[in-house]
């Protein structure tokens, strides 16, 4: 097992995030300007879009935190039952092959696991104060 800082040297490698520039360079110049990321609504649409569907199928009356919570807990373990014996990855398509059923896997996990999310985040009441959290993070030194 590799120790911290060799993991902190295979990350630096692979994400080119170093020590002292640990921000993620989405846009260089409002990095450069110090101005904040902003996602100017999109979480707030996205749950929205999550809402709509689940209240067509009337699922909406089990969004209750306990059990959206652990329902995360579940996709999580299902995302991690998919990788369990395949090591470090960096890129899940150069371990199986990009036509590959698994890969859409994985990827529907991923998903699955946002969806409980931001569903947690709405039962919570705390879409707003989620979507400015991440704003505020993109730049966080």
């Amino acid at each position: 097992m590799q120790g911290s800082v060799q993991k902190w040297t295979a990350y630096t490698s692979i994400s080119k995030v170093t020590k002292e520039n640990q921000w993620i360079d989405i846009n260089k110049e409002d990095r450069e300007n110090n101005n904040k990321a902003s996602i100017d609504g999109k979480l707030t649409e996205l749950v929205t879009s999550i809402v709509t569907f689940t209240d067509e199928r009337k699922w909406s009356q089990f969004d209750m935190p306990r059990n959206l919570i652990l329902g995360l807990v579940t996709e999580v373990g299902e995302l991690a039952e998919l990788l369990v014996w395949d090591g470090d990855i960096t890129d899940v398509k150069k371990l199986w092959n990009s036509q590959d059923h698994q890969v859409n896997k994985v990827a529907q996990e991923i998903a699955d696991i946002c969806i409980y999310i931001l569903k947690l985040a709405n039962a919570l009441n705390m879409v707003d104060d989620l979507e400015n959290t991440i704003s505020e993070g993109l730049f966080l030194v």
